[in-house]
């Protein structure tokens, strides 16, 4: 469910000074309002030169004004100095999904009592599979924290536990994978982790580990992940893509440079460690003022030495499996070299990038941006406290979070990482020799580059059960056993992946599970609901009334139970099951029926079956009738009031005599009765009355005047003289 995002396509978001004396005089400038204004006073550009050096760059602007007043009021100005950062902001595509992939009752009842860092995560399971052997935390990834001391092989020695693994290349939401050749549904294959999971903790005392709790709270994500989910009972993942924000597309030059130099996990990591400088900026969308959190990129380069690669004891780096600083401290000087070479082409590429003179004063151009990476922070209330926060590196990322508790709500916060491209800038004035009409301006320029954090998306899940589809029913009787009627149900086999059908209440309880299931996405604002038979367990609820139901909630006073092939409620067990019920003869009875998941939670209302029984001379005769209880239809309006008269008028073109007809008669009464010589419309056209033609009409086009709506009557007429 989205909570929060971007509701504009494009926004700009600026850190620009309304008090700069120079804009206002010349250029253009933000008023209070933020809006921008142009002056509108004259001037040329005689001569501009620039010098420039490492750290900064000195234009000088030799200009002539319309007027003596206006060359001393800039002359006279005092020298100042301002920052500029004014970027744009491109929305980006983020898909988000909430998986349920299987039932697993015995994982999801355990993992409601659980830290969540105490579950299974499936992005880091993942991350073993794609690093290989190797990786300095995989066994406390696989053991989580040694907490749990798991066998290298499942129960049966079929192959090494899985978390994070793949069976075929069928869509989770469409196919459900429980056909597979390993098992009647993932939580008993063997080498399932889940399974070996619950067992230890239903089965030993767990004692989990707080450093490894700990752990896990700030997790950088240097790779690409895959979607290798299909062990996982459930999931939430999303695909972020950003598009870039310059027409025509500009390279991403420094997020291009700290990825080719290893770089970017360090600047990601001193974001992490260090606090922000908060900078006030104006959001031209939202048209008002917003605080961003940045941190100052050329500072980190020149200050930091890269001689410390440890990870804290808060922080898990996935790198890249190419990674060079895997090999540790002895890559200490080429990691140093690294970050020369950065720092080198970072400068060389911001003698160009950094705006000049005409681009801040006189054009408020756009300072050049891009995309680092992502921060995800997963809160159990909106705008709380982070559990859990991740670093993502680059434009397009797949995201997989399992370690999440049944029957609790996740707020996952997006924020984009960018490097923005923009300016300290300071100039002063004076009157060249000799001077008519002319004004001097040095205008210095350094570099600043920002990394800004700024909120694009929110969105959150609720971990359920997906509602399940209406069962699939038999009815029968045995014609030689009076009163006695028998329902076969079944569970219905099948997903919707896309909302598409209305679920409807039935009984009060309803609502709370209802209100997950918004919060899970499984039902739209349109009341529409995704269904999936991945939850069925053979159990259905019955209802039965005497009367003609109208709402499917008629039937809340006639709640039987629950009933199955067992005496007890069980969740492993054949999927369908047998309903016998004695009723008189000669009265109708409404059934209705609900698959029941193993939660006790019901899905979709079945047909309403309306049975009948007749007692015949030797046997039982079953009448019935299936339908399903739709809302009432609008109803439409099908006349309309008018006022006593209407007016009509005709098209002008049928309003013309032929005055030069001969055979045209003054005076209607010495009309003959089959005399049509008479005719109005176009000459030599086509005619309006054309008496007893059946194929011709007059058309009345009726048009409200308050609605502008139109309705045509085609009017035939037949003369007849007596």
């Amino acid at each position: 469910m989205i909570i929060k995002k971007l509701q504009y396509l494009r926004t700009r978001i600026r850190q620009v000074p309304t008090n700069i004396p120079l804009d206002k005089l010349i250029g253009s400038h933000y008023n209070s309002d933020m809006e921008e204004v142009s002056t509108g006073h004259y001037y040329n550009i005689i001569s501009k030169t620039a010098a420039q050096s490492p750290d900064k760059r000195l234009e000088t602007i030799i200009m002539s004004l319309g007027t003596i007043q206006k060359t001393k009021e800039i002359a006279d100005l005092p020298s100042a100095s301002f920052v500029y950062h004014d970027f744009a902001v491109k929305r980006p595509n983020i898909n988000t999904k909430y998986i349920y992939n299987y039932e697993f009752n015995d994982y999801e009842n355990l993992s409601r009592n659980l830290n969540e860092m105490d579950l299974p995560s499936g992005l880091l399971w993942s991350y073993l599979i794609y690093f290989g052997a190797g990786y300095s935390l995989q066994n406390d990834i696989r053991s989580l924290g040694t907490a749990i001391p798991i066998p290298s092989y499942g129960p049966a020695g079929s192959g090494p536990l899985q978390v994070s693994a793949r069976l075929g290349d069928e869509d989770n939401e469409v196919f459900d994978k429980r056909s597979q050749m390993l098992g009647a549904e993932p939580k008993k294959y063997d080498n399932n982790y889940f399974r070996e999971y619950v067992h230890r903790n239903q089965n030993q005392s767990v004692s989990y580990n707080e450093d490894w709790q700990k752990k896990q709270q700030n997790i950088f994500v240097m790779y690409n992940q895959t979607k290798d989910i299909d062990y996982l009972p459930n999931c939430v993942t999303f695909k972020i893509y950003s598009q870039k924000d310059e027409q025509p597309l500009e390279r991403d030059t420094i997020s291009e440079i700290l990825n080719e130099t290893e770089l970017t996990k360090f600047l990601f990591l001193h974001i992490k460690r260090n606090d922000p400088s908060v900078i006030n900026f104006f959001d031209s969308a939202e048209e008002e003022e917003i605080s961003l959190k940045t941190w100052d990129l050329l500072q980190w380069l020149k200050t930091d030495d890269f001689s410390e690669i440890e990870t804290m004891s808060d922080e898990i780096v996935l790198y890249d499996r190419d990674d060079p600083d895997l090999s540790g401290l002895k890559r200490y000087l080429p990691r140093r070299f690294r970050k020369i070479l950065a720092l080198a082409q970072i400068r060389n590429y911001l003698k160009g990038a950094v705006l000049r003179f005409e681009d801040v004063i006189e054009k408020k151009q756009k300072c050049r941006s891009s995309v680092l990476g992502y921060k995800v922070e997963k809160s159990l209330t909106e705008g709380g406290a982070a559990i859990q926060t991740f670093y993502l590196e680059g434009r397009v990322n797949n995201f997989i979070d399992s370690q999440n508790c049944y029957d609790k709500r996740y707020f996952y916060k997006v924020s984009e990482l960018r490097a923005v491209i923009g300016g300290e800038y300071s100039y002063k004035t004076e009157r060249p020799q000799p001077s008519i009409g002319r004004v001097e301006i040095e205008f210095e320029s350094t570099p600043s580059v920002k990394v800004v954090e700024n909120h694009v998306y929110t969105f959150a899940y609720k971990i359920s059960t997906p509602p399940l589809y209406s069962p699939d029913i038999i009815v029968a009787n045995e014609k030689f056993v009076k009163n006695k009627v028998k329902f076969y149900v079944s569970d219905f086999i099948g997903n919707t992946v896309k909302h598409t059908e209305e679920i409807e209440k039935v009984l009060q309880s309803d609502i709370q599970f209802y209100q997950n299931l918004k919060q899970a996405d499984f039902i739209n604002d349109d009341n529409l609901a995704r269904y999936f038979s991945r939850s069925n367990t053979g159990n259905f609820e019955v209802f039965r009334i005497e009367d003609k139901p109208k709402i499917y909630e008629d039937f809340a006073d006639g709640f039987i139970g629950v009933f199955n092939n067992y005496e007890d409620f069980k969740v492993d067990q054949e999927k369908h099951a047998a309903y016998i019920d004695y009723i008189h003869h000669e009265k109708t009875y409404y059934y209705m029926f609900r698959s029941v998941d193993h939660h006790g939670n019901p899905g979709k209302p079945s047909y309403v079956f309306e049975v009948f029984l007749i007692e015949d001379a030797d046997e039982v005769v079953l009448k019935y009738d299936a339908y399903d209880l739709y809302k009432e239809k609008e109803k439409y309006v099908t006349t309309k009031a008018f006022r006593k008269y209407i007016q009509i008028v005709p098209a002008f073109k049928h309003v013309i005599f032929k005055e030069n007809d001969p055979d045209m008669i003054s005076n209607i009464e010495n009309m003959a009765p089959d005399n049509n010589t008479n005719s109005i419309g176009i000459a030599n056209g086509e005619s309006l009355w054309d008496y007893n033609n059946t194929n011709s009409y007059v058309k009345l086009r009726i048009t409200s005047k308050k609605t502008g709506k139109k309705f045509d009557l085609n009017l035939r007429f037949k003369q007849t003289k007596k």
